[in-house]
């Protein structure tokens, strides 16, 4: 047999078929996919803003706009105030061979009327964590007012 017979046979059919769509209807399919396709990426981008670990919050309007200058004196009592909240948990605060455990204090940002410091404790090569501390004036000496978590390892 031949396979025109054998396709007579069998009952097979082919069929070709066409759609045809309109210009109109693909400008309305391509836009419905892209404006899906953005929402998807700016409920992504919410999410991540608000899950971030920076935690992140907006400075009060009511404080006032003071811009502090950072002399030494001052810079040295800031380090001193951050130096005295990490001194209680007995870890270094410069690294020697006695202990693997120690303090590093990173540079000062000034927010206003307040300053920032980024702390990291170092225990072993692959352990650790780090912190953000913020030191304000309060009553005539330098206290530390908040301290947020920025890494761990």
């Amino acid at each position: 047999m031949q396979p025109d017979e054998l396709d007579a046979q069998e009952g097979v059919e082919e069929v070709l078929v066409l759609r045809v769509v309109s210009a109109a209807h693909r400008r309305r399919v391509r836009r419905a996919v892209v404006g899906g396709l953005l929402v998807i990426l700016a409920a992504g981008g919410t999410a991540i803003g608000m899950t971030h670990r920076s935690g992140a919050v907006p400075i009060a309007a009511s404080r006032p706009a003071i811009s502090l200058v950072l002399n030494d004196a001052t810079r040295a009592e800031i380090y001193a105030a951050a130096r005295a909240r990490y001194t209680h948990s007995g870890v270094q605060s410069a690294p020697n061979r006695a202990s693997r455990t120690h303090v590093e204090f990173g540079p000062l940002t000034v927010h206003g009327d307040r300053v920032r410091l980024a702390v990291d404790f170092v225990c072993l090569p692959m352990c650790g964590h780090g912190e953000e501390i913020t030191v304000a004036k309060l009553a005539g000496s330098w206290q530390v007012v908040a301290v947020r978590k920025t890494w761990w390892s």
